[in-house]
């Protein structure tokens, strides 16, 4: 999971997916979009790889690259998680302004946290 969302923090990542959401390409045609060196193109494919959000195979001379929508599927199964019940939605809970705070006050453990470093 990780590993997913480290791949995804970088917008130069983002757009070789995007490229490659409607067909596989080779690195040689993804690296036309880009100005950067061979070596870096490689390194952005290899996280992605390793992330499992991009599959690779030959084909003839080339690596072929393409979404991995197994990949994909998992690590938005694995966002899924943080998504707020409808139910919890629907009673209006809100996190911590349903404690007593506001969207201002720090929560209690953070206060003495900040008044033992001083």
């Amino acid at each position: 999971m990780d590993d997913g969302f480290k791949a995804l923090a970088d917008p130069t990542r983002r757009r070789i997916l995007s490229l490659l959401r409607d067909r596989s390409l080779t690195a040689g045609e993804i690296g036309r979009h880009f100005t950067m060196r061979a070596a870096s193109l490689s390194h952005h494919l290899s996280l992605l790889s390793r992330a499992g959000l991009v599959k690779r195979h030959r084909r003839g001379r080339n690596i072929v690259y393409s979404l991995n929508e197994e990949g994909i599927d998992a690590l938005l199964d694995d966002l899924e998680r943080f998504r707020v019940p409808e139910d919890r939605l629907e009673h209006g809970s809100q996190g911590a302004a349903d404690q007593g705070r506001g969207p201002t006050q720090p929560h209690p453990q953070s206060a003495k946290a900040g008044e033992a470093g001083s």
